[in-house]
């Protein structure tokens, strides 16, 4: 198991090297979200559950990646680097990063529907959705967002009510 492991980061990260290098020469975004999708690969033995996982991971990750890459073939560039307004309405009027929750409550969600099929060291996986809460809570997620924010609407009225009425990650709680 071990070695499919390292093989498969080996490629992995491969491939989204190689997406790196493209969009780096060519000074575009277009290709980076489409090049996450060559990482989705089925192979191996798996138990119903795995495969009832990985069809759910990799539906998702299709859609997201060709959504980003047509909306941005179609936009010329990612709008998500412009600026702009603030959003506050939908999910943004609950919380300030409702993507970064879904994101954390996916892979927490997917170790607890697993976990207890694990055995010895595959107990490991927990690391996931921890690394991906530290991640996005405490390094590039919302300490990025939020910094940038502030240098864009800091002085903003509306802006700093928005920020004292609606918790980053967790509704009523943070």
């Amino acid at each position: 198991m071990g070695n499919i492991l390292v093989k498969s980061a080996a490629v992995d990260f491969g491939i989204q090297l190689a997406g790196w290098g493209v969009a780096s020469l060519l000074k575009t975004e277009k290709f980076y979200d489409l090049a996450a999708l060559q990482s989705l690969r089925w192979g191996g033995r798996f138990h119903k559950r795995q495969k009832v996982q990985t069809a759910m991971v990799a539906t998702w990750a299709t859609r997201l990646g060709l959504y980003l890459f047509t909306r941005i073939l179609k936009e010329g560039q990612d709008k998500r680097f412009n600026r702009g307004q603030f959003i506050r309405h939908g999910l943004w009027g609950i919380v300030r990063y409702p993507n970064y929750l879904g994101e954390i409550m996916m892979w927490t969600g997917l170790y607890i529907s697993a976990f207890s099929t694990f055995k010895g060291w595959e107990h490991v996986g927990v690391i996931s959705p921890i690394f991906t809460t530290f991640i996005l809570t405490q390094l590039s997620g919302i300490p990025i967002q939020e910094k940038m924010a502030m240098k864009r609407w800091g002085s903003d009225p509306a802006y700093q009510e928005h920020i004292r009425n609606t918790p980053k990650l967790i509704p009523f709680v943070w």
